[in-house]
């Protein structure tokens, strides 16, 4: 999304600002290697099988937006067992359309990586059938009074913040993802990007350059690998976020 504001350095011509937020996974490094008798996540290509879930996570996320009566009438849609398999369905055609790949029709969940996505899969599948039964708070408490108004709706970053939770609790906090943003354009203080997280959305995917966008981050250590997907901002997100 770019959001046209006044420059005073350049003598208050407009220029063209893009509004990012992003998708981060993090995967600690210590829980990829062996140990006896445990279950483990050994990832032979990090940031590939980074970026297929976090793509997953994006694609699931879009769901919302395009069924406007999961937001609107949360619990009435949601509570039809019907409508919640459309958006599961939407979430991997939305995948393909995406990444330009195909969902795997089977899951193979003896895999590192299959065991991940069905993680995925199972907190996006539980977060709908609990707004499906009301069981979501959606409630606002922050000053933002503007945000008040969709209390009790699943909006996007809502529906991204219950599955990010679920997801953490599956895999035990050894794999974790977020949806955050720029401390600049941050609504929900919950989702507040950490130092390196706000470092690259600021640095790296924020600018002043009309048609550019930032790419796909990445960082490895001896402790973690984590990898940032950037989104841009849509112009019904700007009530909130701009």
């Amino acid at each position: 999304m770019w959001q046209w504001v006044k420059d005073p350095k350049r003598g208050g011509k407009a220029i063209a600002v893009t509004l990012a937020f992003a998708m981060v996974l993090t995967l600690g490094l210590s829980s990829m290697a062996e140990e006896d008798d445990e279950p483990t996540y050994k990832i032979e290509n990090y940031k590939d099988f980074a970026f297929d879930i976090t793509a997953l996570f994006r694609a699931y996320r879009k769901t919302v937006a395009d069924n406007k009566d999961s937001i609107h009438k949360t619990k009435k849609f949601l509570g039809k067992k019907k409508n919640r398999k459309k958006m599961l369905a939407q979430g991997k055609i939305n995948y393909k359309v995406m990444t330009k790949k195909e969902y795997p029709k089977k899951i193979d969940g003896e895999t590192p990586e299959g065991q991940v996505q069905l993680f995925l899969e199972q907190a996006v599948a539980k977060v709908l059938r609990d707004a499906g039964k009301g069981k979501n708070d959606f409630v606002w408490k922050g000053d933002n009074k503007y945000v008040s108004k969709w209390d009790g709706k699943m909006l996007p970053a809502r529906m991204a913040a219950g599955v990010a939770a679920e997801f953490g609790e599956l895999t035990d906090g050894d794999i974790t993802i977020k949806l955050t943003t720029s401390n600049k354009l941050l609504v929900n203080k919950s989702n507040k990007p950490d130092a390196w997280e706000s470092k690259m959305i600021d640095k790296k995917l924020l600018n002043t350059t009309k048609g550019k966008k930032g790419k796909p981050i990445f960082k490895e250590t001896d402790k973690e690998y984590r990898f940032m997907l950037p989104e841009y901002y849509g112009t019904g997100c700007i009530s909130c976020h701009g």
